[in-house]
Order: C-alpha cells, then structure tokens, then sequence
C-alpha cells in the first residue's frame, strides 16, 4: 500500500501548525487605543502644529495612530541624540567596541561637566556623552557608516559632514535626516531584528534603551525603552527639533513609538521622553505611578 497519502497528511499537519503559528506571532493588539483619550493626552502636554507621534504594531509594523499632519509627520529633521542607536549598532557589530571598551577621555574641556569622564557604550548612552559619540563615529569611518545607513534604509542614509557631528543639524554641518515616521519604522526593524545584525549585538542596545519597568497588579509587567536627543534643525539654528522614539512592552499593547517637537522653542528630548510616558499612561497604554 503506498504511504504518500499519510505522507501528505503529515506534511499538511506541519505546514498548518506552522501556519498557525505564525498568525500567532502577528496577533494585533490585544486592546484597541483610545485614539481619542491619547490624543487629547498629547495635545494638553506636548501637542500643536509642530507636534508628530507615530505608534506602530511592533509585531506587525502596522500603523497604530498618528499624531500631526502627513507633512509634519514626513518631514526630513537631523536625528541628533536618536542616532546614538544606529551609531551602538554599528560600533557593537563591526567589532569597533564591545559592551566592555572604555573609551578615555581626553582631558578636553566639556560643556558638561559629567562628561569629563572615561566612559563605556553603556555610560556614554545613559549620561548623552557626545564627545564619546563623535569619537566612536569617527572611528568607524565614512564609507562604513554610510554602508550600514544604507543597509539599515535609516532617512536620507548620508554620512557626509563632520565626522563627529553628521547626525546633528546643519548649523553643525551635518547632512543626515530622517522623518518621524521613518524615525518609527526604523525602530520597528531594529526591535524586530531586521536590520542583518548579530542577535547579541541588538540585545544589547535594546537593553540600553530600557528607561523604566513597572509591575501593575492588574496589567502585568511594563516596560518603557527610548532613546532621545534635541539639536538645531534649519541652518540658521533658529529652530530645533527634540526627539524620542522606543518602545512600549504592556501585557496588553506592544508599540513602537517615535515623536517630534519641531519648533523655536522645542522641548529637548528628556523632556519630551518624560511627557510620552505620562500620555501614555493618560491614554490607557502604559500604567500610572502609584
């Protein structure tokens, strides 16, 4: 008697399976966003015409909501301190650095005094060292750093200008821009491991960017990553964008996030950080203190 008809039913067993598993994997949220709730959250603390927030599924990448005009939310703005994260990535994989190389400070005076210190990726991440930046950029090189914008589809992947500074605005001659929502996209492959970097690498730059673990009674566990930064963002310095792009991990909700303040007198990027994190918990994604 021939086999191929179990053999058949065996290889439709398996295909299903693997099939059910991957809808599993790319389950939406399990709770809709209150659209209206969060953007009533962000237009009392952070909101108006300069304002654009994106959230994306960071499972699917689809689009969650969106804060700001198509043209707010599509405009070209240096990444300034967001571009620590490309720059970790980079460093981490090419073997430039590893989680433990201390970089020595080179007794040049610094506009901030806590940046007189030698400091390693993890340090110079937490306390926006940007000598450390600048010197880890320049290390790397032109040509490399330009390959891996290319590879990593980051903006407009131009690693002209200085090489200590490319990523922050024009007044510091740089050329590098990327638009909040390419700002969100890139996040959403770095989180899902699509950039063609080793596992360990992306590891440990995810691990950098957790900023603060809540456990809630009732929602479980939640964890809060973002990397933030602020510069200039016109040539004649008139006006500057502040930053912050992450990601929201709840039992309920797993976002990626990027937002943009493009104005005069732009929030930096700490700031607008912190107020994410309270619109969100004001939107119902992310559980309030206390």
């Amino acid at each position: 008697m021939s086999t191929a008809p179990r053999s058949l039913h065996r290889l439709i067993t398996v295909l299903g399976a693997a099939l059910l598993m991957a809808s599993c994997s790319l389950l939406p949220q399990k709770h809709p966003i209150d659209k209206d709730k969060l953007e009533a959250a962000i237009d009392a603390d952070m909101g108006g015409a300069n304002t654009c927030v994106v959230l994306l599924d960071a499972k699917t990448g689809a689009s969650l909501y969106q804060y700001g005009s198509p043209q707010e939310c599509m405009t070209p703005l240096p990444p300034c301190g967001t571009f620590e994260v490309p720059l970790a990535l980079i460093g981490l994989d090419s073997g430039v650095i590893t989680p433990q190389t201390v970089t020595k400070w080179d007794q040049t005076p610094q506009p901030v005094k806590a940046w007189e210190t030698d400091a390693d990726v993890t340090k110079a991440f937490h306390d926006d060292i940007q000598w450390w930046w600048g010197d880890l950029a320049s290390t790397i090189g032109h040509d490399p750093l330009s390959d891996a914008l290319h590879r990593f589809d980051y903006g407009d992947k131009s690693a002209d200008g200085p090489a200590k500074s490319f990523w922050m605005g024009l007044p510091n001659g740089g050329a590098l821009d990327i638009t909040t929502d390419q700002q969100a996209r890139f996040f959403k492959r770095f989180y899902a491991g699509q950039l063609g970097l080793e596992p360990a690498t992306t590891q440990v730059v995810q691990q950098l960017l957790v900023r603060e673990v809540r456990d809630d009674s009732r929602t479980g566990r939640a964890t809060f990553s973002a990397a933030e930064g602020a510069c200039p963002s016109n040539a004649d310095g008139s006006n500057t964008v502040g930053w912050a792009a992450g990601r929201l991990e709840t039992k309920d909700h797993d976002v990626i996030f990027a937002a943009s303040v493009n104005a005069a007198n732009a929030p930096p990027g700490v700031e607008i950080r912190d107020k994410l994190r309270d619109i969100f918990a004001s939107g119902g994604l992310w559980p309030s203190a206390g």
